[in-house]
């Protein structure tokens, strides 16, 4: 995170060791998480401002794998907002160099998880790349308007069938009641598909 500068990434500061703790020192961001916004019901996301909140996550995807880094747990409770209401990228606890081989290793949220991710640790496929990211931005949106992750069933084992098969529903309206038009459809459907190669890239 100190290699990273961009306005869509929460700045890390510096760090602090407090034996037996360790402290990652970052700007206060006022409004808090994606997830505690919804959650406490002081913001109900609709396509616009959705749609902005996910053009500066993938801006900032495209800073970061253009570095040739995968972030790895993109989900609302990931992404911070400050007094400015900008969207910021937080929590690279996970995040990778991808090697030329690419990565192998299964981590995250068992329902964010990426179909390849999930064949990967079935050892159906030999690895998988920054294509994850675009899967759980996908999912970001999803959440953002629908209000829940598409995938989640009642057992792991189904929600993994679920994903892997790329089974999902997309409703008729918003929680809200609002329409939820084609163009937010289309873009979901482009980053909810199973074959990593067909999604688009962060800065497409």
């Amino acid at each position: 995170m100190l290699s990273l500068d961009h306005p869509n990434i929460l700045t890390l500061c510096g760090a602090r060791a407090s034996p037996p703790e360790y402290y990652l020192l970052f700007p206060y961001q006022e409004n808090g998480s994606v997830s505690r916004l919804v959650h406490d019901q002081r913001w109900a996301p609709t396509w616009g401002a959705a749609l902005i909140l996910l053009q500066e996550i993938a801006a900032a995807l495209a800073y970061v794998h253009a570095r040739g880094i995968v972030h790895r747990d993109i989900k609302p409770a990931n992404v911070l907002i400050g007094a400015d209401w900008v969207a910021r990228l937080a929590d690279f606890g996970l995040a990778e160099r991808v090697p030329a081989g690419g990565l192998t290793a299964v981590c995250g949220t068992h329902d964010c998880l990426a179909p390849e991710m999930v064949r990967c640790g079935h050892g159906d496929v030999m690895s998988y790349g920054v294509e994850v990211d675009l899967w759980a931005a996908g999912l970001l949106l999803y959440a953002l308007l629908f209000g829940r992750n598409p995938f989640e069933r009642e057992t792991e084992i189904s929600t993994l069938q679920a994903i892997l098969a790329g089974d999902y529903l997309l409703p008729a309206a918003a929680p809200t009641g609002a329409a939820v038009g084609a163009a937010a459809r289309e873009l979901i459907a482009a980053l909810l598909v199973t074959d990593p190669a067909a999604r688009p890239g962060a800065a497409d």
